[in-house]
């Protein structure tokens, strides 16, 4: 992932995390605490973002992708009054409002999904946008035309 992000954006990517609090200790990652989230994103995340003025935020996935999105657009709820004051501050929704957010799944084998780095690459490139989901079908459409010649010369 690294290598894609500073070929297709010519840039060295920081990675963080939504929630990186006791995280590790939790049997059940899915089940994260509302409260615990909330924590986290106003003692951490909204910082790093303050501090580092990100121009595109790649998101691993829906739960980060959703909270970063509710964030961007002021639409994050929450009962936690330090996380709600900090939301508000106009500098972070300036720069927020630069920041282009992306869902750049990333497919690994606890998901079952035995991809090489090469197609998560040509994945990432169609959620990113720099291939198209038309020019994607034209490759595969010629690739799949190059495997019946090759079945059709081999006789």
């Amino acid at each position: 992932m690294i290598h894609f992000v500073e070929q297709t954006h010519n840039t060295t990517p920081y990675f963080t995390d939504v929630c990186k609090c006791g995280v590790k200790q939790q049997r059940n990652k899915k089940g994260l605490s509302k409260r615990r989230i909330d924590h986290c994103i106003s003692t951490f995340l909204l910082d790093e973002i303050r501090i580092i003025k990100p121009k595109i935020i790649y998101c691993n996935g829906r739960t980060a992708y959703n909270k970063i999105i509710k964030i961007k657009n002021g639409e994050y709820k929450s009962k936690n009054f330090e996380l709600m004051k900090a939301l508000n501050d106009p500098e972070l929704n300036e720069i927020l409002k630069k920041t282009d957010v992306l869902n750049l799944i990333h497919y690994s084998t606890q998901a079952n999904l035995q991809l090489s780095l090469r197609d998560k690459k040509i994945l990432w490139e169609i959620q990113t946008g720099k291939i198209r989901k038309k020019e994607f079908d034209d490759i595969i459409m010629a690739f799949d035309f190059v495997q019946e010649l090759r079945k059709y010369l081999k006789n």
